[in-house]
């Protein structure tokens, strides 16, 4: 098959299957506040050891419904191409330590044919945004198909419509990758990203890059959401200074279900 091969495990996150397991299985250990189906999830991209536990906290929610979400919509930002617009890939499958998952060829090509999404490979060989996100989703549903997509600067209109386009089947589920505020002082941080979490519960879709790398998607998100009438929570949030003795630049990391 031609599968895209991770570009981050061992280093983002453990590369050897039962490590993986142990620590993927040791952060999902946690008790959902809500009983309610997740729509959508918004959560962090970094190391496991600064924000898996963040990220792992909102994919806890899909435990008890794994076997009713068959598709994956996973949005992200590029950090290491120059995209505009929204990316694809050509590839069967995204590997993952744990194994292959496979594309959802028809919706991609569907995307490619009403030219919302481009297919650019090299956009998704480095990434890590979506990557990440990979070995939780495979713990927490069954068998599943995948919709990955990078976006560069798009318009959050047009995530919506595409959005509201193709995830609207009730098997499907959408995630949104990003991190918050980045190396800002600790104080500073905490103080940015409590207005940016703001934004997010009052679905105000006007995120800057400087308020989350991924802040494309998430305004698309909110701008779908808001048509819909979903609910939303803050899960869980930190930032990198928690984690590590450095106070002076800090990344910001917050976790969101929407119902």
């Amino acid at each position: 098959m031609n599968n895209r091969k991770t570009a981050v495990a061992g280093r983002f996150y453990p590369d050897e299957i039962n490590e993986l397991n142990n620590v993927v299985l040791s952060m999902l250990n946690v008790q959902p506040k809500s009983p309610r189906m997740p729509k959508a999830l918004i959560v962090p991209h970094a190391g496991y050891i600064f924000s898996g536990q963040i990220a792992a906290d909102a994919f806890s929610y899909l435990k008890q419904y794994k076997g009713q979400i068959k598709r994956v919509f996973l949005l992200g930002p590029s950090h290491r191409f120059p995209l505009r617009g929204c990316a694809v890939t050509d590839h069967d499958a995204f590997e993952s330590p744990l194994g292959p998952i496979v594309i959802d060829k028809e919706i991609r090509n569907k995307l490619l044919a009403n030219n919302e999404v481009q297919s650019i490979n090299q956009a998704h060989q480095l990434e890590h945004s979506l990557e990440v996100q990979l070995p939780f989703l495979q713990h927490v549903l069954d068998e599943f198909q995948l919709i990955p997509i990078l976006i560069g600067g798009e318009n959050q209109h047009k995530i919506a419509d595409m959005l509201e386009k193709y995830a609207q089947d009730s098997s499907s589920l959408i995630v949104v990758s990003t991190d918050l505020s980045h190396f800002l002082s600790q104080p500073e941080c905490i103080k940015v990203d409590g207005k940016t979490i703001d934004k997010i519960l009052s679905y105000q879709a006007t995120l800057s890059p400087s308020d989350a790398c991924g802040c494309s998607a998430v305004n698309g998100l909110l701008e779908y959401s808001r048509r819909q009438g979903w609910g939303i929570e803050l899960i869980s949030q930190r930032n990198s200074g928690e984690v590590i003795d450095n106070k002076k630049e800090v990344v910001g990391y917050a976790s969101f279900v929407l119902f």
